[in-house]
């Protein structure tokens, strides 16, 4: 299941566009398209995927504590250099004690207490990680403007730039292409502290023996994936050059 028109279009009949259709696009060359793929809201999909009576799997979903005790997961498929947050280039640069040494943000919470009429733009139904996921739930309701529309991360970009919020959750490739398209953008770009650099593409299944057995077989083919050419170029064409050596780096620690 899918929640992009395009990336059904883009990965089953090609070329992709952006680092997961492209990588889908790999991997169902090499094992084959699924027997259905649908457009499915991404709302519907967690309900589809909380029976048993069906297989059913839902293609580009993070991996976190309470999904893994519900839901099968594949090893990792893709991989995006992991959210940041993006603030406002009018507003005052977050101060020491917010940030840590390294200029990264220690917690959401003393962001949005020390800006307590700031707002933060977010996606509702995707996880950002346990880390940011707990982080995420202790902030009050007010702060947080959900966004919960199709294809919401090329929507997010948009939002921010057009001053829906103060504040957003947004992956740098994203955001590189919004200023790809919109030179004249300007922002201001956090780390958020303890958070990997990267964060992992799954594909997440209901609990079923066709699941089971999808899963192993995408398993099987995603050590030989990871060594193609066309695998690292699907992670650095959409990212500044600037961001490269991490994703290298990244690929190649990737067992085969």
């Amino acid at each position: 299941m899918s929640d992009s028109p395009q990336f059904i279009v883009n990965s089953t009949e090609g070329p992709g566009y952006g680092t997961i259709s492209t990588v889908y696009g790999l991997l169902f060359k090499e094992i084959g398209l699924p027997s259905k793929l649908e457009l499915v809201p991404l709302n519907r999909q967690n309900r589809i995927l909380e029976q048993t009576e069906y297989a059913a799997c839902s293609l580009y979903r993070f991996k976190n504590d309470e999904r893994a005790q519900k839901y099968e997961f594949s090893e990792m498929v893709y991989f995006l250099l992991h959210y940041k947050l993006y603030q406002q280039a009018a507003m005052a640069p977050l101060s020491k004690g917010i940030v840590d040494e390294n200029g990264a943000i220690e917690s959401l919470s003393t962001v949005f207490t020390a800006n307590s009429d700031a707002t933060l733009l977010v996606m509702p139904s995707y996880s950002y990680g346990s880390l940011i996921d707990r982080q995420l739930a202790k902030l009050p309701s007010e702060v947080k403007i959900e966004w919960t529309g199709a294809n919401p991360h090329n929507r997010l970009s948009s939002m921010f730039f057009n001053h829906r919020a103060d504040y957003a959750l947004m992956f740098p490739a994203e955001v590189a292409e919004y200023v790809k398209n919109n030179p004249d953008a300007v922002y201001r770009r956090y780390e958020i502290a303890n958070v990997d650099s990267v964060t992992r593409g799954h594909m997440m299944c209901n609990k079923h023996p066709d699941s089971s057995a999808y899963i192993k077989k995408v398993n099987q083919a995603l050590p030989k994936l990871y060594q193609h050419p066309d695998y690292q170029n699907a992670h650095t064409n959409y990212y500044d050059k600037s961001e490269h050596e991490t994703i290298l780096k990244f690929i190649a620690g990737l067992k085969p």
